[in-house]
């Protein structure tokens, strides 16, 4: 599925009048980025206890949420947004509401289920990101309205159709919101951010249904240039596992049109197959039809 961004809402612990809990707030940022992901939800549940605002109780609870999202908890992940954004509800704070609203829609993107499930999943994914832009405009919340155009996209470019026509509306909605997230997320100043949603962009052009074989070239085309503009910025020693999805769908789509660089790229790929458990043996079998060494 397409890479989706993590809401980071921060207006929390280290605004709090009580010393504690930006004292605790700071330790639990710090085991969160060191990865000790349990040490963070209990110093951040320590600060609930101690908080009284509802704005920071709200930002807290997205931290929270955060934490369980992390380790792939997402009902858990949800029911602390919820609870963050009834918080954000009785302070007045929108951006605290629509970050909560848009984490419950990431953890709806994300949980397994069963097909008709993920259908509804993903249409309340839906109109959550929407809710969410309602906020997130892009003069006033520019990375926001960013992430959440990216997301927004990703639930697009997943969302089941029952008629080729749709899933064709569908995929061409994703590619106007990562276009949109484009438009802000510029190579210069947020690089990682913009390979991911070069990547995913790609992913939508390679998947938009074709009339035609001409209309069905410029897709690939498009597709190429989005993966290789990802790749320009996914280095292969520095981020190994971007590097060698978004090598394998390069590798693909130039196979698809028998381009001399595919075996390069599904080569560059399969070295790196341990990031891609569930392609190894597809990218396998490529390598063997399409290069000819």
């Amino acid at each position: 599925m397409p890479h989706i961004t993590l809401v980071h809402y921060q207006n929390g612990g280290q605004k709090s009048p009580n010393p504690d809990v930006r004292e605790l707030f700071a330790q639990a940022r710090r085991h969160f980025g060191e990865g000790r992901i349990p040490s963070a939800i209990e110093t951040y549940r320590r600060c609930l206890e101690l908080e009284t605002d509802h704005e920071r109780l709200g930002a807290l609870n997205i931290q929270i949420g955060n934490c369980h999202h992390e380790l792939r908890e997402y009902v858990r992940a949800a029911e602390f947004y919820e609870a963050a954004a009834r918080e954000a509800q009785r302070a007045g704070d929108e951006e605290g509401k629509a970050s909560a609203i848009a984490s419950v829609a990431n953890t709806l993107m994300l949980r397994p289920a069963s097909s008709a499930r993920r259908s509804r999943n993903l249409r309340e994914a839906v109109e959550g990101y929407e809710r969410a832009l309602t906020v997130f405009r892009r003069g006033e919340y520019p990375i926001q309205h960013a992430m959440t155009q990216n997301n927004l996209g990703a639930a697009y470019a997943d969302l089941p159709a029952a008629t080729p026509e749709e899933q064709a509306e569908n995929v061409r909605k994703a590619i106007e919101c990562y276009n949109a997230a484009l438009k802000i997320y510029k190579k210069d100043q947020y690089p990682i951010q913009h390979a991911g949603t070069q990547n995913n962009l790609g992913g939508a052009y390679a998947a938009l249904p074709a009339a035609t074989p001409e209309e069905r070239a410029e897709n690939v085309r498009k597709a190429i240039e989005c993966y290789s503009a990802a790749l320009k910025i996914y280095k292969k020693d520095q981020y190994p596992h971007q590097f060698c999805k978004t090598a394998a769908n390069l590798g693909m789509q130039l196979a698809s049109i028998d381009h001399a660089d595919a075996c390069h790229w599904l080569k560059e790929a399969y070295s790196l197959r341990e990031y891609l458990p569930d392609q190894g043996k597809r990218l396998e079998k490529l390598i063997r039809e399409v290069c000819k060494d």
